[in-house]
């Protein structure tokens, strides 16, 4: 009698599927932490993003000839349009919208060379603390945007200059 041919199992071993588990953990593991939670990036990207819509503001008062604000409040800042005699936050403008800060970073606010009271009620606020006139000109501020340990200082001048400044140590 004749015994039919061993057929030879098909798959992979136990050691084959560990080998290649290990290592995509191994590449799970970088990426996370490349892509992780950068927060110096993080405070950075919110610095800039409201140096961005701020110099946008100070180009649409401008050619609008409009009186603009902006109202901060310790986690966001919203933009405000004077039209009619009252301040009225802008709306339907994509860029110009309220922003709430990502979780973790705050707002603080120097205007002449005073601490301004930020709470998370101010949100509600039915002025701005910062004007931009339609001449270009801003109300002089300094805001501190960042987390415990890692922040950025935006200072803006009487004629609009925006700037980052170096934190003093």
């Amino acid at each position: 009698m004749r015994q039919a041919p061993r057929r030879r199992a098909s798959g992979f071993t136990l050691i084959e599927i560990l080998t290649v588990l290990v290592i995509i953990g191994i590449v799970v593991s970088m990426a996370t932490l490349s892509l992780g939670n950068n927060a110096e990036g993080q405070v950075e990207l919110e610095a800039e993003r409201l140096r961005a819509l701020i110099e946008l503001a100070k180009e649409e008062a401008l050619f609008d000839a409009q009186e603009l604000g902006i109202a901060f409040w310790q986690n966001g800042y919203t933009f405000y349009r004077m039209e009619d005699q009252q301040w009225t936050p802008v709306e339907g403008d994509a860029e110009l919208r309220p922003r709430t800060l990502p979780e973790g970073l705050s707002l603080s606010l120097e205007l002449e060379g005073l601490e301004a009271e930020l709470s998370a009620i101010d949100r509600q606020r039915k002025r701005p603390q910062v004007f931009i006139m339609s001449s270009g000109e801003v109300t002089p501020f300094r805001a501190e945007l960042g987390t415990g340990e890692t922040y950025v200082i935006l200072k803006a001048d009487a004629l609009g200059n925006l700037a980052f400044a170096a934190p003093a140590i």
